[in-house]
């Protein structure tokens, strides 16, 4: 195994470069927003038709993510002159498929969580029960995940075992808060 040590004077990125550093910045920051969110017991839920609808357009925007991270990734690589023997190339794959992730759900996540918060209105929304954890998990409680949404941020906690012990797979819920027609931030739920 060789290594490769870099010498002479670094040279500058180019604006692009530090731009989309900026973005990958923002992006992981987008996605882990519902964990922090979830942390300080509020509750946030896009809505099932919302995420569905949002797919496509979440996907590409993962594999635009990880493309232009991959094309930096080459640029930095040839203006230092790193990298020739390949050994940051794992490295660099799982950079990209990281920040691929991350594209994905902060789309899912942050035009309803804006638009909620901007212009958001006291409403109801039915959800089904996808599964009920029997037993208490870190910072969520009694967790209950929803069908359509994945449990990044489809899942509801710190419900009462009371609630949860009453709901199976398949039950629909009537999830009630402030929000829009694309997600809401849950106050309460019940049994429809």
């Amino acid at each position: 195994m060789t290594m490769t040590t870099v010498t002479g004077p670094a040279t500058k990125l180019p604006a692009y470069c530090k731009w989309l550093g900026l973005y990958y910045v923002l992006v992981g920051i987008l996605m882990v927003l519902p964990v922090f969110l979830n942390a300080a017991h509020i509750q946030w839920l896009p809505s099932p038709s919302f995420a569905i609808t949002i797919k496509m357009v979440a996907l590409v925007v993962a594999l635009a993510t990880s493309l232009s991270c991959w094309l930096m990734f080459r640029h930095i690589g040839r203006i230092r002159q790193v990298d020739r023997d390949g050994q940051g190339t794992p490295a660099v794959l799982l950079s990209c498929l990281f920040l691929a992730v991350c594209g994905y759900y902060s789309t899912i996540t942050t035009v309803p969580l804006a638009a909620a918060t901007l212009a958001g209105d006291d409403m109801e929304m039915t959800f089904v029960v996808k599964d009920v954890k029997p037993y208490p998990i870190k910072r969520c409680g009694y967790a209950v995940e929803l069908e359509y949404l994945s449990p990044h941020y489809g899942t509801l906690c710190n419900f009462p075992p009371e609630f949860t012990d009453s709901l199976s797979p398949g039950t629909q819920i009537v999830v009630t808060g402030r929000g829009t027609s694309w997600g809401l931030f849950v106050e309460s739920a019940r049994r429809l």
